[in-house]
């Protein structure tokens, strides 16, 4: 794996610019994917946080071990924490960190439980979460500037291309990706968790709505009545009670939200 040390010092620069002199930054040519290289570094001279950012990435997952497409044009990188807390929903809140950089584009922009960001009904970002190797690695996949999508994802993605018709510069806009994912981290580490859980929730406009949730115990089918401003977990209304699912895919019933 190739190393591009001149993006790295230009993304240092610009994070430094800020006050977030003391992340580590990794740039990659091309990988399988930004969490396997996470999880390989060496733990004793990993810098807390670093962020790996790759050109381009051949293998990317998503959550249950779906592929995740990403072209050369996007936003890829994940973010390594060595410090990390067990109980911090550290996916809603990274993903609320993208939201946060992409809805300023468009009031169409929402959140879908447990960490996906969407521009109107088609999928713009995912968060990844994993720990292993005595670390939390963050995965976090925005399309950028892909003018297409293969088939069978082209009716479910989108781009900020896409539906800006501009083009961004990738560097610039994964700053201000991990500007503002690192901020609410440094916020959830700091007993913000509860703030920021219902800011997601009110990001992600399902409270109300009908909802299908595909389980490891079965298929979920209820009204979302929130989530849980500790856990993140979806709280679902089933013939007037209410259950907590921490984990699951998803779907409103019909494609409508409240």
């Amino acid at each position: 794996m190739n190393r591009n040390h001149e993006k790295e010092r230009l993304i240092k620069q610009k994070l430094s610019n800020d006050n977030f002199n003391s992340v580590g930054v990794l740039y990659y040519n091309k990988v399988t994917s930004t969490m396997d290289v996470a999880a390989g570094l060496d733990y004793n001279s990993l810098v807390d946080p670093t962020v790996i950012v790759a050109e381009e990435q051949t293998h990317g997952r998503g959550r249950f071990e779906r592929k995740w497409y990403s072209s050369n044009d996007d936003s890829i990188f994940s973010i390594v924490l060595k410090n990390f807390d067990f109980s911090v929903p550290y996916s809603m809140i990274a993903s609320l960190g993208v939201y946060n950089v992409i809805h300023a584009f468009s009031s169409k922009v929402g959140l879908k439980w447990i960490n996906d960001v969407f521009w109107g009904d088609k999928k713009i970002s995912g968060i990844l979460t994993e720990e292993k190797n005595n670390r939390t690695i963050i995965g976090i996949g925005v399309n950028l500037n892909t003018k297409d999508f293969p088939f069978p994802i082209s009716s479910i993605a989108t781009s900020l291309f896409l539906e800006t018709g501009k083009h961004y510069d990738k560097i610039d806009f994964t700053v201000r990706l991990i500007k503002s994912v690192l901020t609410l981290i440094d916020k959830a580490h700091d007993n913000g968790v509860e703030e920021l859980l219902k800011q997601w929730e009110r990001a992600s406009k399902m409270r109300g709505s009908m909802v299908r949730v595909e389980t490891v115990s079965g298929v979920k089918t209820g009204l979302a009545f929130g989530i849980d401003y500790k856990t993140g977990a979806l709280k679902l209304k089933i013939r007037g009670k209410i259950i907590e699912i921490y984990d699951g895919k998803l779907t409103f019933i019909n494609n409508i939200r409240k």
